[in-house]
């Protein structure tokens, strides 16, 4: 940790482009902690993207429902019934990545309210939205 303190070692990171992020004991062991509890399927393709960071993006598998949104929970998190089916459905909205119109009109993700029929484009349960056509 004293090194990266370091002026010199810092201006020689930085003449070789090298980016530093000191990380103590604790630090490394919760991140080695996080990784153990990591689904292995999302584990095996993080993998992939990182032996081969020229890889191709990954072609998402949209999902196209119409839902009335029956629950708005904190940091964009909420539930919705399909019509017609009884399970309630979860999703997430994410700042720029979930693109939001209101009665065709543009509109933020804090917009979104209980009881508006809302199409949404995302991958399944419990995932983000990648576009969201609500009416109030």
């Amino acid at each position: 940790m004293a090194a990266h303190s370091d002026p010199a070692y810092q201006g020689e990171a930085k003449k070789l482009r090298l980016l530093t992020s000191p990380k103590n004991g604790a630090d490394v062991h919760k991140i080695v902690e996080r990784l153990s509890k990591m689904p292995r399927n999302l584990y095996e393709r993080y993998s992939k993207i990182l032996k081969n960071p020229k890889s191709p993006m990954r072609t998402i598998k949209w999902q196209i429902v119409t839902g009335k949104i029956t629950k708005v929970k904190k940091k964009g998190k909420l539930e919705f019934k399909i019509a017609g089916k009884s399970k309630k459905y979860k999703t997430r909205t994410r700042g720029r990545y979930t693109k939001v119109k209101i009665n065709g009109k543009k509109a933020s993700r804090k917009k979104i309210r209980k009881g508006m029929t809302c199409k949404i484009w995302y991958e399944g349960n419990k995932s983000y939205a990648g576009k969201m056509l609500c009416t109030k």
